[in-house]
């Protein structure tokens, strides 16, 4: 087992131990939407994943910029191991309390073991 795959393996473990700061969330991946001349239609079908935990965190004040990172934007961090999908701009989750939060930005956390979203409010 090489350092990625054990990182990957101790984010798991570790968001194991978090329990009850993380939220319980479904993950909806936007499938591909195809347009219907004939209805005027678009269709397509999206993928969700349910009983998710993320840990949802504020943006530094450093981070923020008021135009790609806003003041109500969060970071919604999921080991890579428990993400089926690769996530996707258009992709949303929805919480625990019925809020919905759209995708904005995609990265990664420096041993490439964690998810690391930027999600905002739509």
């Amino acid at each position: 087992m090489g350092f990625a795959d054990l990182a990957k393996n101790l984010a798991v473990a570790g968001f194991k131990i978090a329990g009850n700061i993380l939220i319980t969330c479904t993950y909806t991946s936007k499938g591909t939407q195809t347009y219907n001349p004939a209805t005027g239609l678009y269709t397509g079908s999206d993928t969700s994943y349910s009983g998710l935990k993320f840990l949802f965190e504020d943006y530094s004040s450093q981070e923020i910029d008021d135009q790609n990172i806003l003041r109500t934007d969060m970071k919604a961090s999921i080991p890579q191991l428990s993400l089926t999908p690769t996530p996707k701009k258009q992709d949303y989750l929805t919480d625990s309390d019925s809020v919905v939060w759209q995708v904005e930005g995609i990265g990664k956390d420096p041993a490439r073991a964690m998810w690391v979203l930027q999600v905002r409010k739509p």
